[in-house]
């Protein structure tokens, strides 16, 4: 009896081995059903881990490239989008103005005056604007605005020109952009980005271009002649020589702009042709792995459904084992 005793207990250290191995057997279908990769990748490379290395580090830097270029291609989209407004505001207005100071058009003139005003508040927001929190145009310096609020600056300017010659403050608003005061820090190039395959590529634009800061200046000008402006209660032939003034810098500007445009059209080209070629390589770099490393399905959900089969067989003797009582081993 006690032998009998015995064999069962065997029996039933048997079926946990079974048991055991079998569960393995099907996580490993059914891991290979989910990824469609081979759960045991040393022997689907022939014993060569390195390949898999290699190619699982190509895989890698190639997902860090793809990154790069989608965070890159939303920014020169918003960088765009902010030059483009800059352009439109300070070539239409340079155009108006310049025709309402030929005509000596005051009412027309004043109209010129205002909205160059707020032509400049929206250009400050536009280049202070951010994606994700980053400055577009700040160069290094991301985690801040390039230009101090619009309404600060004029203030500034405002203050700067009261009891000057119409000569004098003008000269003085030029030299004063040309300096670090409308800007809240130094604006640093950031590096070149890496886009793959040696691409690099420098695409960033700073609010301390002199493009931007040309257009910026005119508005400024203008501003002077607006309501609150130094200048706004001046004599006609003052407020005149300003805004001609202003409307010819405006429409110097607008040329800059314009390249500011074409030169952030090219750095999107770029990265589109990256986005494409990283995109070919990782399909490739994906039909390689899948080669090597890449599971039948249909084996895979064979052998699923076979352990899954085996292993209820399993647990149907061993409960049946397992109500067996000590008294029927004592007969």
């Amino acid at each position: 009896m006690k032998v009998h005793g015995s064999t069962e207990l065997s029996r039933m250290l048997v079926l946990q081995r079974h048991s055991a191995n079998t569960r393995l057997a099907l996580d490993r279908a059914g891991e290979e059903m989910a990824t469609g990769l081979k759960a045991d990748r040393l022997g689907a490379a022939g014993g060569d881990l390195g390949r898999i290395y290699r190619l699982e580090r190509m895989l890698e830097r190639n997902a860090v490239h793809l990154d790069t270029i989608g965070i890159t291609a939303t920014r020169l989209e918003m960088m765009q989008l902010s030059l483009s407004q800059a352009r439109d505001k300070t070539g239409a207005i340079a155009v108006d103005m310049l025709t309402a100071t030929g005509l000596r058009d005051s009412v027309s003139a004043h109209m010129q005056a205002a909205a160059s005003r707020q032509a400049f508040v929206d250009i400050v927001g536009a280049l202070n604007a951010g994606v994700a929190g980053d400055s577009l145009f700040a160069g290094t310096a991301t985690d801040r605005p390039p230009l101090r609020a619009a309404e600060a600056i004029l203030a500034e300017i405002t203050t700067l020109v009261a009891g000057l010659p119409v000569g004098d403050a003008i000269a003085a608003v030029e030299a004063w952009f040309d300096g670090p005061g409308a800007f809240t820090g130094p604006l640093d190039p950031p590096s070149p980005v890496e886009l793959g395959d040696g691409v690099r590529l420098d695409y960033a634009i700073r609010a301390d271009d002199p493009a931007l800061t040309a257009a910026l200046k005119g508005h400024a000008l203008a501003a002077l002649v607006a309501e609150g402006g130094a200048f706004a209660e001046a004599d006609a032939a003052e407020r005149f020589m300003i805004l001609e003034t202003a409307g010819h810098a405006l429409l110097a500007a607008r040329d800059g702009l314009l390249a500011l445009e074409a030169r952030t059209g090219q750095a999107q080209e770029t990265v589109e042709t990256a986005r494409a070629h990283r995109t070919a390589e990782r399909e490739a770099y994906d039909l390689a792995r899948s080669r090597m490393l890449g599971a039948d399905p249909y084996e895979s959900a064979t052998v699923f459904e076979a352990m899954k089969s085996q292993l209820e067989n399993i647990y149907t003797v061993t409960a049946r084992l397992a109500t067996l009582r000590f008294a029927n081993f004592m007969r």
